[in-house]
């Protein structure tokens, strides 16, 4: 039942379009035990970020709204899902809360993106990192800046950001709509078991 309310909130999220958030509210994934530092921001778009956090049975909250950072972490009854439902404006918003799977057998990925003349700085975000765009930078190599990641089984939706602006992979033909009139269309990174579906490397 739990994870049947995780999924809904997630397929719907959405579709939550208000005077105070313009953007969908990503999922994050978090660890039992471990800390995550979550820059608000990435997680969706708002004119104002004085957010008010309820509290969670389930989570460690903190939130430095000067900073616009979460700092979240799960606690030892931490049940796989739950949301962190905050106020906005006087709405009621919330952001679903997946625990990462432990002991999945995790597949390696490399992202290349092939900048153009005037491109000085790549980062890669997506749900993989909670959308954070400092956690993992691309190195120029030769003339292709790349990134590698391992990943447990599953689907993704990535971007890059490109001198701070966010650009489709163009080596990706998958698309994951998010109901805005492709108003924030992410690229889509799906992997089944062993079996890797994914966009055509260079070679």
């Amino acid at each position: 039942m739990k994870r049947l309310l995780f999924l809904l909130c997630l397929l719907l999220s959405p579709l939550t379009f208000s005077e105070d958030i313009k953007d969908i509210i990503k999922s994050l994934k978090i660890s039992e035990g471990k800390s995550d530092t979550i820059v608000i921001s990435d997680v969706f778009y708002a004119k104002d970020y004085s957010l008010t956090f309820r509290p969670n049975k389930f989570l460690n909250i903190k939130y430095d709204a000067a900073k616009m950072l979460l700092i979240i972490s799960a606690k030892k009854n931490f049940p796989k899902y739950t949301l962190l439902d905050f106020t906005l404006g006087g709405k009621e918003y919330s952001i679903p809360i997946e625990s990462k799977s432990e002991g999945l057998k995790l597949i390696e990925h490399k992202f290349i993106y092939t900048p153009t003349s005037t491109d000085k700085t790549v980062s890669l975000v997506g749900s993989f990192n909670n959308w954070n765009s400092s956690a993992n930078p691309m190195t120029l190599n030769g003339k292709d800046y790349e990134t590698t990641l391992n990943l447990e089984p599953g689907s993704y939706v990535y971007k890059f950001i490109v001198d701070g602006k966010e650009v489709l992979d163009p080596l990706s033909p998958e698309r994951a709509p998010t109901g805005f009139e492709n108003l924030h269309v992410y690229n889509k990174l799906v992997y089944a078991n062993e079996h890797r579906w994914t966009h055509a490397e260079k070679g």
